[in-house]
């Protein structure tokens, strides 16, 4: 329980300060920038594929995409 405290803070504290500091509004922020790639990805995809399997299978390519992406670059 003790070590669950810290991140907790931590968590709560993060979460008040993004609520009441937002984000830059000239900066690329990298979510913004994700959810940009996800836009776009996404239209592609329903512009390509029409049935609903293929739709589903590329659904799960783009978070593949959008998980791996968003985890491997910051690394």
């Amino acid at each position: 329980m003790d070590r669950l405290t810290p991140g907790v803070i931590a968590f709560v504290l993060a979460y008040f300060l993004d609520f009441l500091l937002g984000d830059p509004p000239r900066f690329p922020h990298p979510v913004r920038i994700l959810g940009a790639l996800i836009t776009l990805l996404e239209k592609s995809a329903r512009r390509l594929f029409i049935s609903q399997p293929v739709l589903k299978t590329a659904g799960l390519i783009l978070v593949v995409i959008a998980a791996g992406g968003s985890t491997c670059l910051p690394g």
